[in-house]
């Protein structure tokens, strides 16, 4: 999880590996709705990510925080999950 300087809007992005697969989930994110986090002050990409494993882990909820003001310079992703 975190900074992972990979753009979900960038066909070639690394990260795009993480977001076609099948077995990986990412949390507070959606293809059709793409929360940015990067950077606090007026967000205009997203860079940041919790990916794990669907096999393991039971997504709950999450989303991207921004009620903490600038505490960096990427707002931060939470996430509920269970063990499997």
């Amino acid at each position: 999880m975190g900074d992972f300087n990979s753009r979900a809007r960038d066909k070639d992005a690394a990260v795009q590996q993480l977001l076609n697969s099948d077995k990986i989930g990412n949390a507070a994110f959606s293809k059709n709705n793409i929360a940015n986090t990067f950077d606090t002050k007026s967000p205009y990409e997203r860079i940041d990510y919790i990916f794990y494993t669907k096999e393991s882990i039971e997504y709950v909820s999450g989303s991207g925080l921004n009620e903490f003001e600038q505490a960096s310079d990427h707002l931060p992703v939470y996430m509920n999950f269970k063990l499997k």
